[in-house]
């Protein structure tokens, strides 16, 4: 049991009185603690007592930072990548949001005894004021999974970030502002026009699978020969690993992202017309570098994607008053996946399957990106006028 009792000392300026809490802890330890005021040593009581009876009790002075614990966290998540149960690239973003985002602000210096709600929401003001959005929601969820790992650990007792939320734009408002750029289809003719003068028929072979099938960059990085098949009564391409940042071939990021996807005769001849040029691979990739080896992202945008993009005539241009500089495409190669999409969906093919094609984990996310290209313009029209006639 947990007591208090009023202390007092003498100093020049006259007598000091203030509330002493004096507990011991499963371990026999004393700890004590003193309160300006008796209803604050009280409410400590209760705290402490609980956590006692709960055995979850850990006294302020054996408490570790919230920098402490994200620091033992990224060990954790390090643990995992040697496993192989997570990626070396998810440790990086991590590392990243906790190095650069967390650990330079007081938060980080807060012991998680003492971590409020209050302060959990002064952090969450400075992330919202100082970084864009998206990464704002990302730093607080690396912060939140910290925090989960000190409860697991039994580090700490409670959840002071669990009804703090980044305060950002819906995302289905963001989408209608245009956050998933589709090009144009005069764009995309102009872009397949540039391919066609790729004489080795790598460019389109690539520009086909990513805008037919739909294949993410990492995905079409780390295809091999195995993956695609280009005979029998449906064509297919089987989406099995994928490249991640460190040019390595690994599996899919989910079980979602496992997948068969269909392709048209355009789309096989272009991989055909390819296939003699492929250099050769002991992995037997579809485009490696020419050594054999993956290629990595930076190469592809660098030396395939730019200059494609300034054949296609398809890069943005300085504004006025503003030096030239590098040339700007228009838009990257993760468009021509949500150009899949949007060719899926202007065929008819419903929500759950172009979910499926495109290897999301949620129909949420599917609905997310692209609900507002699914239109109805008869249904519509039939609402409106039925409504009208409900009164009649």
């Amino acid at each position: 049991m947990a007591s208090i009792r009023q202390v007092t000392w003498k100093k020049k300026s006259g007598t000091s009185k203030r509330w002493e809490l004096s507990y011991f802890d499963a371990a026999g330890k004393r700890h004590r603690s003193l309160h300006d005021m008796k209803r604050d040593a009280e409410a400590e009581r209760v705290r402490i007592e609980g956590q006692l009876a709960a055995g979850t009790h850990v006294a302020d002075r054996d408490s570790r930072t919230v920098g402490d614990v994200c620091e033992a966290w990224l060990t954790d998540i390090e643990h995992l990548v040697r496993t192989g149960t997570r990626e070396r690239i998810t440790l990086k973003g991590y590392r990243t949001h906790v190095r650069r985002h967390i650990a330079p602000r007081d938060v980080a210096r807060v012991k998680l005894t003492k971590l409020r709600p209050s302060a959990v929401m002064a952090f969450v003001t400075e992330l919202e004021a100082e970084l864009s959005a998206d990464l704002a929601g990302k730093v607080f969820g690396t912060f939140k999974m910290a925090l989960g790992y000190a409860r697991r650990m039994e580090m700490m007792t409670h959840d002071p970030a669990s009804d703090v939320k980044i305060r950002t734009t819906e995302r289905s408002d963001r989408e209608e502002e245009g956050d998933v750029a589709i090009p144009t289809k005069a764009e995309l003719k102009a872009l397949v026009a540039a391919a066609k003068l790729d004489q080795t028929g790598r460019s389109m072979a690539m520009i086909s699978l990513m805008m037919f099938a739909g294949l993410r960059i990492s995905e079409l990085r780390g295809l091999t020969r195995r993956g695609v098949m280009l005979t029998g009564a449906q064509p297919e391409v089987w989406i099995f690993q994928r490249a991640d940042s460190y040019q390595a071939a690994g599996p899919c990021k989910s079980k979602a992202s496992r997948r068969r996807v269909p392709i048209g005769p355009d789309t096989v001849a272009a991989v055909r017309a390819w296939l003699p040029s492929i250099p050769q691979s002991d992995s037997g990739l579809i485009f490696p570098t020419a050594s054999g080896t993956i290629q990595s992202y930076a190469n592809l945008w660098n030396r395939w994607w730019v200059p494609l993009m300034i054949a296609a005539g398809l890069v943005s241009e300085a504004p006025p008053g503003k030096p030239a500089g590098k040339p700007a495409p228009r838009f990257g190669m993760h468009g021509l996946r949500h150009v899949a999409a949007s060719l899926w969906i202007e065929l008819g093919l419903q929500p759950k399957r172009i979910q499926k094609l495109m290897g999301h984990s949620t129909l949420q996310m599917t609905m997310d990106l692209y609900g507002h290209l699914w239109t109805y313009p008869d249904e519509d029209a039939a609402i409106g006028r039925d409504t009208e006639r409900q009164l009649g």
